[in-house]
């Protein structure tokens, strides 16, 4: 496997042969399957239509899962929502400083939190840049939710 970075804690994978990229993909699911059991109480209220907010590299991404009425393709739906229950996996519309005009785009729920739909229009607003208050808010919520998580 070739992995070529390209910022903001993205890259592109590249492979040999096709078994090789379902060895890859294959192991990709097994993780994202088991880092399910460590999202936390608000993470897990995640849903069809909600906003978040989730960290790649130094970046701060905004996003609103998708729901049912977006997808024209009910098996494509179908795919969806065992992608989120099987694997974490949500799929929704990603906007930040590096892509303001937004792209779609899916991410584990375990990267997301959950923000009122006022932030993500204030967001908007802003053109996607964060401000110190929201990061703050962010850690802090977090923290909290990971703190309560470990205590047994």
């Amino acid at each position: 496997m070739r992995e070529q970075d390209i910022g903001h804690g993205n890259k592109i994978l590249g492979f040999d042969t096709k078994e090789e990229m379902e060895a890859y993909l294959e192991s990709s699911r097994r993780r994202d399957h088991e880092a399910l059991a460590e999202a936390v109480a608000e993470q897990n209220t995640l849903t069809y239509g909600s906003y978040v907010a989730r960290v790649a590299g130094d970046l701060l991404i905004f996003g609103r899962i998708m729901t049912e009425d977006e997808f024209e393709d009910p098996l494509e739906w179908v795919q969806v929502q065992e992608s989120r229950d099987e694997y974490g996996q949500i799929y929704g519309q990603w906007y930040s400083i590096a892509c303001p005009e937004g792209e779609y785009g899916s991410a584990h729920i375990i990267s997301c939190w959950p923000i009122p739909e006022a932030v993500f229009v204030y967001a908007k607003h802003a053109n996607w840049v964060p401000w110190a208050e929201l990061i703050h808010t962010l850690k802090e919520e977090i923290s909290a939710a990971q703190a309560r998580q470990s205590t047994p």
